[in-house]
């Protein structure tokens, strides 16, 4: 299954969303995260991997290296590809892309792809090979603005991928209330969202793992700002 993770704005934690789905998959599944944001990528850092790989993504779209050559393995089940760090055009089709990620798909159980930011390409072509997107939203109105956009999109390219809303950064349970008595007006299959209370025991907390040079590391994300409460894949409201 791919899972096309998408940010509707900046500072919503995309990243982390699409890192915690990534490690919690890796637990049963082989799972692959992608990062693909050209130009803004964040999973070498959130990972610290950075400077480990030579080569990114849209090098094994352009057949510049092999797909082996992009892997990063963060831990058992889980590998990491990264994108360009350059805010540049490449320039492939869809038939190209097709052609290069069918392959691919069938050697892991779950896709989670990052995009921070995105391009109307990126929705038409992961579309094309039956992505399911979840698209990450906040309170703000700028955040919601957004996702209406990304319908429009969705309209006037005529795609219809299953669709999944999740409310990030709920602080309390008034702010998850309004949340869900006011969804977005979009089409979706399902509308979640993210509790930072650290008291609630409920659901479980997400810690991060990762191989770096051969060592195991486990870190405990103990500063409250870093904390995720997570209930997406455990199937919350």
């Amino acid at each position: 299954m791919i899972h096309c993770i998408i940010g509707t704005k900046g500072g919503v934690g995309t990243s982390s969303v699409a890192q915690a789905l990534a490690y919690e998959s890796a637990k049963e599944k082989k799972t692959l995260l992608l990062d693909g944001s050209i130009g803004l990528r964040s999973q070498d850092l959130l990972n610290e991997v950075e400077g480990i790989s030579p080569y990114h993504f849209q090098d094994y779209l352009q057949d510049f290296c092999d797909w082996e050559d992009t892997l990063i393995f963060l831990k058992e089940n889980l590998a990491l590809v990264l994108s360009s760090p350059k805010k540049e055009y490449i320039d492939w089709d869809q038939e190209v892309f097709l052609e290069k990620m069918r392959p691919i798909v069938d050697q892991y159980d779950n896709i989670f792809v990052d995009f921070s930011s995105y391009e109307e390409r990126d929705l038409e072509f992961w579309a094309s090979i039956d992505a399911e997107f979840t698209f990450v939203i906040t309170k703000e109105k700028i955040s919601r603005r957004a996702l209406d956009e990304i319908q429009f999109v969705f309209m006037r390219k005529k795609l219809n991928p299953k669709v999944h809303i999740l409310m990030n950064k709920v602080k309390t349970d008034q702010e998850r209330e309004e949340f869900l008595s006011n969804p977005p007006n979009f089409v979706y299959e399902t509308f979640r969202y993210i509790l930072e209370e650290e008291e609630n025991e409920e659901i479980p907390y997400l810690k991060y793992e990762w191989i770096k040079e051969g060592k195991e590391k486990v870190s405990e994300k103990i500063e409250k700002k870093e904390k995720r409460w997570f209930s997406f894949l455990q199937g919350g409201s």
